[in-house]
C-alpha cells in the first residue's frame, strides 16, 4: 500500500476533470531538462477557442502579478503571454499540443479560454511530461540518491541500537527494546520510496 502511494505522489502524468466558469485554469508546474518534450490534450462540452501556455517563471511571476495581461491578451493575440504558445482552431471541442523544451527551467502549463463568458465549462485535461532520460521532475531526479544514504543510515543506527541492547545490557531500558524496531522500519520505508523514484524516471 505504501509503494502504491508513493507512486501516484510522483506519477509523471496528470487527468483530470475540471468545472470552470473562468477564463483561465492553471496547472502544477514540473522542472524539465533541455530537450523535455511535454504533450498536452483538452477536451470540453462547450466549442471553444482555447490557448496554451507552457510559461517560465518570469513569464509566469509577471502574469501573477499582472492577471490583466489574460484580458488584455482575450483582446488582442497578437502579443504573446508565453514564448511557448499555441492557440487551437476555432471552434473546438478538442484540442492537442505537442512540443520540446529547448531551455532547461519550471514551467506552469495555464489554460486560457477568451469565448467563456462566465459560463459553467467540463474540461478533460490530460497533461504528460517528460525529460530526456526520466519521467521525473528534474527537481525529484536526486531524491532517490538521499533516500538510499538516509536509508543506510538507519540501517547502521539500527544494527548500533541492536548490538548495545544484546552486548551492553546495563545501558538498556525497557523502552529501548519497545523503540528498537523504529529504526529499521524508517531503513525499509526510505528505501522503498527510492526504489519507487528509480522506477518512475525510467518508465511512466
Amino acid at each position: 500500500m505504501l509503494f502504491l502511494s508513493l507512486l501516484s505522489l510522483f506519477y509523471f502524468r496528470l487527468i483530470d476533470n475540471y468545472y470552470s466558469s473562468g477564463n483561465v485554469l492553471r496547472f502544477d508546474d514540473f522542472g524539465f531538462n533541455s530537450g523535455g518534450i511535454f504533450n498536452i490534450t483538452v477536451s470540453s462540452n462547450k466549442k471553444a477557442t482555447f490557448t496554451l501556455l507552457l510559461a517560465n517563471q518570469t513569464e509566469y511571476s509577471s502574469l501573477r502579478v499582472y492577471p490583466y495581461l489574460y484580458r488584455s491578451f482575450c483582446k488582442n493575440k497578437t502579443q504573446a503571454l508565453a514564448l511557448l504558445n499555441k492557440t487551437s482552431p476555432k471552434n473546438t471541442y478538442d484540442f492537442e499540443w505537442n512540443d520540446q523544451i529547448s531551455s532547461a527551467g519550471i514551467y506552469t502549463p495555464v489554460l486560457i479560454n477568451c469565448l467563456n463568458n462566465n459560463s459553467l465549462v467540463y474540461y478533460r485535461i490530460e497533461l504528460r511530461f517528460r525529460n530526456p532520460s526520466s519521467f521525473l521532475d528534474f527537481r525529484d531526479e536526486g531524491i532517490s540518491a538521499n533516500d538510499v544514504t538516509m536509508s543506510i543510515i538507519y540501517c547502521v543506527f539500527s544494527f548500533v541500537w541492536f548490538i548495545n541492547i544484546l552486548y551492553v545490557r546495563s545501558l538498556s531500558i525497557n523502552i529501548c527494546y519497545m523503540f528498537a524496531i523504529l529504526p529499521p522500519i524508517k531503513a525499509l520505508s526510505l528505501a522503498l520510496a527510492a526504489a519507487t523514484y528509480e522506477s518512475l524516471s525510467c518508465s511512466d
